[in-house]
């Protein structure tokens, strides 16, 4: 319990409105109390005024404010009053409890038993009696014990808030590995679509300049100038790849997929397990990049459907239009592709969001998954 007391706040920047309204209301039925019992209400009026004073720090101090009721305790035994003012007990109740309410367990206990014997050796100065230790014992023992009591289940919550913090921080440093993962991934794959597209520019203008005869010198010149600033990109997206990719990771010989190998992709599912319908509309081809986002939106989705889905039929639908290729993905299934079920839907957001598109992923009235991703169509983009 006492790792559990060195994170729980225990100091206040300020006291509370409601321990400053007690330690009001608290002096000034000492006042009141000192008026209407004594004959000397001026001269024992600071008394009750410096006693109440430190209580709204009753949570911040309460070892200060003990030391101030116990020295108030003792000038009064001495003179006669204030020991047994009725305010200075009701105060002392408070504080005992804020000892144990408010302290470490070992570190108020040996407290609150040293407080006791003073105020019970001034009793047994004083005013000795069994029954006056037994109800003094009792009084501010009890009330330290309630503090004890009320203490715990404050430590059980701060601590169950301290590892649901943990818990939320480390949820966020995964997803942010995961963005960056999945970044770094689709920054590789696109290097190959792009490295792909660029060497056939550059294929093709070292073709079109060897047919061009010395009458277009300048046509030659500039197709040059073409090849070679075509392999000078090649060669510093040879580079960035280098960077991008993690150690002991090869570059991979297999050219990308794309809309034309979702069929493939589909049959792979179904011979996993995963029955699937598949529907394709619109134009037969896309830009390879644009096309490699629907092919891994598509693998993505299902593959969340065969882990997390249970037992479950999937439907596949790819519409290639005019402004827009709309991809959507359902199954029937009882389990989730939510935040728990991994980093899929973290990819096809990224995915999505480099071609500017929206994401939707969310259950389905009648039951199972949804997934939807529209991703606007550029007049580049599909593929002649």
């Amino acid at each position: 319990m006492h790792r559990l007391a060195d994170r729980l706040p225990l100091r206040l920047s300020r006291p509370s409105r409601w321990d400053i309204a007690l330690a009001v209301l608290i002096g000034a039925g000492g006042l009141l109390e000192v008026a209407l019992t004594t004959d000397e209400p001026l001269r024992l009026a600071p008394i009750v005024l410096l006693t109440v004073a430190p209580l709204p720090w009753r949570r911040e101090q309460p070892f200060a404010v003990l030391l101030v009721c116990l020295s108030a305790v003792a000038v009064g035994e001495t003179i006669g009053y204030p020991g047994q003012a009725t305010y200075l007990l009701i105060e002392l109740v408070i504080v005992f409890y804020s000892l144990g309410a408010w302290v470490e367990l070992r570190r108020s206990g040996a407290a609150m038993a040293i407080a006791l014997g003073i105020i019970l050796g001034l009793v047994a100065i004083h005013e000795p009696g069994l029954d006056n230790f037994v109800f003094i014992t009792m009084f501010y023992g009890g009330a330290w014990l309630i503090g004890t009591l009320v203490r715990r289940p404050r430590l059980r919550a701060h601590q169950l808030e301290a590892e649901a913090a943990d818990l939320e921080a480390a949820h966020r440093e995964a997803a942010r590995r995961a963005i960056e993962e999945e970044r770094a991934r689709i920054a590789r794959e696109l290097h190959d679509v792009v490295a792909h597209s660029v060497s056939v520019m550059v294929i093709q203008s070292g073709a079109v300049r060897h047919r061009l005869d010395s009458a277009h010198a300048r046509e030659r010149e500039a197709l040059e100038r073409v090849e070679r600033a075509g392999r000078e990109a090649l060669e510093e997206m040879r580079r960035m790849l280098g960077i991008l990719r993690s150690a002991g990771e090869h570059a991979s010989l297999t050219p990308q997929p794309g809309l034309g190998d979702i069929e493939d992709l589909v049959d792979q599912m179904r011979r996993a397990g995963l029955p699937v319908e598949l529907e394709m509309t619109g134009a037969d081809a896309l830009s390879a990049g644009l096309g490699l986002t629907v092919y891994r939106i598509v693998q993505e989705a299902l593959t969340n459907v065969l882990k997390h889905a249970g037992p479950a039929t999937a439907s596949v639908t790819v519409s290639v239009g005019e402004r827009a290729v709309v991809v959507e993905v359902t199954d029937d299934g009882r389990g989730s592709q939510g935040p728990g079920s991994g980093h899929g839907l973290v990819g096809m957001r990224e995915r999505v969001g480099i071609y500017g598109g929206t994401l939707t992923a969310s259950r389905r009235e009648q039951g199972g998954f949804a997934v939807r991703a529209e991703l606007p169509v550029s007049p580049a983009a599909v593929a002649t």
